[in-house]
């Protein structure tokens, strides 16, 4: 029986979440009979694991196909091996579309094939989060994704099991992309970044603040009204820190710019169209610069 990663059922979760009325005529992860012919991330490995999830294009629900592969290249999705959208295939680490020639032209929906491994095959965080959104949806989004990260990571639940070997002989090679087509060689990692390294964690004095009492910022910060796609993806990232308490602040860089993460209690005006549990307190991550 095929196994579908953890990070592939949550790029489901999350996409339909963010968009209830899309198609999901051309969703799939387990290749059909006819990808079973050939290789294919589709088809499970030697462990029964599959690596790819087509999701469907319905610009007219919210799910822009050209939009969302081209986020997942500008982002550098390290989950990602490539992706292939309308006639072209991006392929990690140089990120660049060249045309893909094969039979499908893949028009209808956007493929994915993801890493092997456990850092690809378990990592939840957002897959179509990371985009241009103001403060107050992006709020609402933090609370869907940890809600989807607490469904797919039950408190107390083992961490899953690895793969098997395949048993007896050589090990296997590595998977083919699908419709036989290969990209060019790997490149070897980029050197780690220099720069200094981000100070700690401000945690709260005395403890958290009690339920909507909100930490006064550091002088010379403000809270910002609207973020970039890159600041959005990095707030997510800060909202699965569960070890950190309420009132905590993270002082970091994003694209070169300084940002500060504020944890904090958030909660929904009585009149938004959001769930009924936005509407009470709630943990939640508030993005603020420094003024000027």
């Amino acid at each position: 029986m095929a196994t579908i990663p953890i990070s592939i059922r949550a790029a489901f979760e999350e996409a339909n979440l963010r968009w209830p009325n899309r198609s999901t005529a051309s969703d799939g992860h387990v290749g059909n009979a006819e990808h079973q012919g050939r290789p294919s991330d589709h088809n499970p490995d030697a462990g029964g694991v599959v690596h790819a999830f087509d999701l469907t294009h319905d610009p007219a629900n919210g799910v822009d196909c050209a939009a969302l592969s081209a986020g997942l290249v500008a982002a550098n999705d390290p989950r990602v091996k490539y992706v292939i959208w309308n006639r072209q295939v991006a392929t990690a680490p140089g990120w660049v579309w060249v045309p893909y020639t094969k039979k499908n032209p893949h028009t209808k929906h956007m493929h994915v094939s993801i890493k092997s491994g456990a850092a690809a095959e378990t990592d939840t965080s957002t897959w179509w989060g990371a985009f241009d959104v103001p403060l107050a949806d992006l709020d609402t989004l933090l609370a869907k994704l940890l809600l989807i990260h607490r469904k797919l990571h039950p408190p107390g639940s083992p961490p899953a099991p690895a793969p098997p070997p395949p048993a007896g002989g050589p090990p296997a090679p590595p998977p083919v992309m699908p419709d036989d087509f290969v990209g060019p060689p790997p490149l070897p990692p980029p050197p780690a970044p220099a720069g200094p390294i981000a100070p700690a964690p401000m945690l709260p004095p005395g403890g958290p603040p009690p339920k909507g009492v909100v930490r006064p910022l550091p002088p010379g910060f403000a809270r910002l009204g609207r973020v970039s796609k890159a600041v959005a993806a990095h707030a997510v990232a800060v909202l699965h820190r569960t070890n950190y308490p309420i009132g905590t602040f993270f002082l970091e860089t994003v694209g070169g710019k300084e940002y500060m993460f504020a944890l904090e209690w958030h909660k929904h005006a009585a009149t938004d169209k959001v769930s009924e549990k936005l509407k009470d307190w709630h943990r939640g991550v508030t993005v603020c610069a420094r003024r000027g």
